[in-house]
């Protein structure tokens, strides 16, 4: 199944003239543990641990992981052609690395661009020498079955379980925001969303 889905991005891939396509473990808010429609990586891999990435080559379609997921991910990916780079461990290359090496000027990189930080795409832009297409989800064409975005209303946890109200933790904010000088504190975090 693994392979068959790889097949199918590769596809795309050289439809829309994009080198290599790199798949993170991210939402729209950068969580750690994103909900099902966000599982792109699980779904190109077969690995549900909560950390790794992915990059899609012509050639190569390689996984990412750090050492609490070596084992797991290990079975996840058996039978399939993904690689495992063990974050971390003797010569194996890092993501840079490998890009680096692998990709040429002018290439194209491609990934979701609403699952991917400003900092990550500046990393990008001073890194490789490349060309990058952001625009498409090319996850979501081939994931015929995708869970839906959760529609599930918002709300409020009672004081008894929060501690404090929304109007108290916003006035610990204020304060101290005006402790430190800050006339504006952006927060996107669902966690922080949440507790506040």
């Amino acid at each position: 199944m693994v392979n068959k889905r790889i097949q199918e991005l590769r596809k795309l891939m050289k439809e829309k003239n994009i080198d290599a396509y790199y798949i993170p473990t991210d939402d729209f808010h950068a969580s750690e543990y994103v909900g099902d429609y966000f599982k792109c990586r699980a779904y190109m891999s077969n690995f549900y641990g909560s950390a790794g990435y992915m990059l899609i080559t012509q050639e190569k379609a390689l996984l990412w992981t750090d050492a609490r997921y070596f084992i797991i991910a290990a079975k996840a990916i058996q039978n399939s052609e993904v690689e495992l780079m063990k974050i971390g461990e003797e010569g194996v290359l890092t993501f840079d690395e490998y890009v680096l090496k692998n990709l040429h000027e002018n290439d194209t990189l491609g990934f979701d661009g609403r699952v991917v930080s400003a900092a990550k795409v500046e990393h990008f832009k001073d890194t490789f020498q490349l060309k990058y297409k952001t625009d498409e989800d090319l996850i979501g064409q081939i994931w015929k079955d995708r869970p839906a975005l959760s529609d599930q209303p918002a709300f409020f946890l009672e004081n008894s379980i929060t501690g404090k109200s929304t109007n108290e933790k916003l006035k610990d904010i204020r304060e101290k925001m005006n402790e430190l000088g800050a006339d504006v504190h952006v927060i996107s975090t669902l966690d922080d969303l949440a507790w506040i």
